[in-house]
């Protein structure tokens, strides 16, 4: 995954969590720019090479953004994978 980290370094870094470590998924959907944004908090590893600025929080954080007008079908279609990540997702819209 190639990103910015806490402290606005950008580089390329490993991360891999499992459906357990998910605490809570949120997507917030702007209709103006056909764009999500996808907020997934995550149970935190050591990430080495993530910058995360002695973050003590134990809350890792992915933040990224889906620009698709049919996002709504593949929410649904990701959330029909598991059932954690439909217990787990609130959806937002302006």
């Amino acid at each position: 995954m190639e990103a910015s980290t806490a402290n606005g370094v950008k580089g390329i870094f490993n991360a891999e969590w499992t459906l357990g470590d998910i605490i809570s998924i949120e997507s917030e959907w702007c209709g103006m720019v056909t764009t999500a944004m996808v907020y997934i908090c995550f149970k935190s590893k050591v990430s080495q090479g993530a910058g995360n600025t002695n973050d003590t929080s134990g809350v890792d954080k992915l933040k990224f953004s889906v620009c698709d007008p049919q996002w709504n079908e593949g929410e649904e279609a990701i959330k029909s994978l598991h059932i954690r990540y439909r217990d787990n997702w609130n959806v937002t819209s302006e």
